[in-house]
């Protein structure tokens, strides 16, 4: 999951896409060994509800760079 609103590209910062408290689908990133072929790939993005829980999604950890 990312915290950015599902629109299409190419990505703009200032169309609302951001914002936090904006109701919408969230991008999903990532793919799975459960999906199809061409879902597994890590490029893989799709559009879904917040609330959506399935054995296949999980997260990945991350760090900024200082």
């Amino acid at each position: 999951w990312v915290s950015s609103l599902y629109q299409p590209y190419p990505y703009d910062a200032n169309d609302g896409r951001e914002d936090l408290s904006a109701s919408g689908s969230r991008a999903l990133r990532g793919g799975s060994w459960g999906y199809y072929d061409d879902n597994v790939r890590s490029a893989s993005r799709d559009g879904v509800d917040p609330t959506y829980a399935n054995g296949s999604v999980g997260f990945r950890c991350s760090l900024s760079h200082p």
